[in-house]
């Protein structure tokens, strides 16, 4: 005669929470890999800004000629959509939108110093972006910004 036994046995998970924390410190790290660019995508990204800085300050340029109007100087008035500031390091730097979205999904002790590391990797690549912007802005010679265009892709490539 046959009897139907249950068994009481359940699965237990053995990992220890700090295990747990070691896998998650190693996904967090396989992801930050995923938000870095390789040099020749920086590099590209970086000309691309400076293509959208020297165009904004053939604008600027230009607005001498327009200022005698009650409205936008033509010059200004233009449909080309531009970055702001913020945009272009979050172009350059996707790590900044990769700290964002991982906070906006949870936010734990541990996670706090994401909101850190935005802060400050907006604030210093936007200050790097403005060192460029400014060289353009100021009219320097074509070396100047060739050599602030290559300063800024080897100092955004060397945050590794």
């Amino acid at each position: 005669m046959k009897t139907n036994r249950k068994s009481n046995l359940k699965v237990v998970d053995t990992r220890s929470v700090g295990q747990e924390r070691e896998l998650e410190i190693k996904r967090r790290q396989r992801e930050e890999e995923s938000w870095k660019l390789d040099k020749p995508e920086i590099e590209a990204r970086v000309h691309r800004i400076r293509d959208e800085l020297q165009t904004a300050k053939e604008q600027m340029d230009a607005a001498v000629f327009d200022v005698m109007t009650n409205g936008i100087p033509r010059s200004l008035d233009s449909s080309i959509a531009r970055r702001e500031p913020d945009e272009m390091a979050r172009y350059l730097l996707p790590s900044i939108v990769g700290h964002y979205d991982r906070c906006k999904k949870v936010l734990a002790d541990w996670e706090a110093d994401d909101i850190g590391c935005v802060q400050f990797d907006t604030a210093e690549v936007a200050f790097q972006i403005g060192i460029l912007a400014r060289a353009i802005f100021t009219g320097s010679s074509k070396e100047e910004v060739d050599t602030l265009e290559r300063s800024l892709a080897f100092a955004t490539a060397a945050r590794g």
